[in-house]
């Protein structure tokens, strides 16, 4: 937090596996100064990423914890806007072997506005 509150008026993200829940001190203390994006379009979605568990598994694991995040830390010269926060990599894919999973954990895709 400290690094990020060097940054001035620029705009910063920080992303990536906080290996924390949405409920936890550090993701709430990181939410009272930035906008989690994703929660921040979907506000009663409760955004599992986390985890897959057999990662040449054609089927879905049920995802049951939320420990990825981009956080938007507002420029305040421009006006910034969210419009869309979404999970990525959310499904096995059929390779050369067989199955194949991106990752233990889905992605999120965030498109970011920013404006005069």
């Amino acid at each position: 937090m400290a690094f990020v509150g060097r940054r001035g008026t620029d705009l910063a993200i920080v992303a990536g596996d906080f290996n924390a829940t949405e409920d936890s001190p550090q993701i709430k203390a990181i939410s009272t100064q930035a906008v989690d994006t994703y929660r921040a379009v979907h506000l009663e979605d409760p955004g599992f990423t986390c985890c897959i568990d057999d990662l040449s598994s054609a089927s879905s694991d049920p995802l049951d914890e939320r420990m990825d995040y981009v956080f938007l830390f507002p420029w305040t010269q421009h006006r910034v806007g969210l419009p869309s926060c979404e999970r990525v990599l959310d499904q096995s894919f059929h390779s050369a072997g067989g199955w194949q999973w991106a990752s233990d954990h889905v992605g999120l895709l965030t498109a970011i506005f920013i404006g005069e």
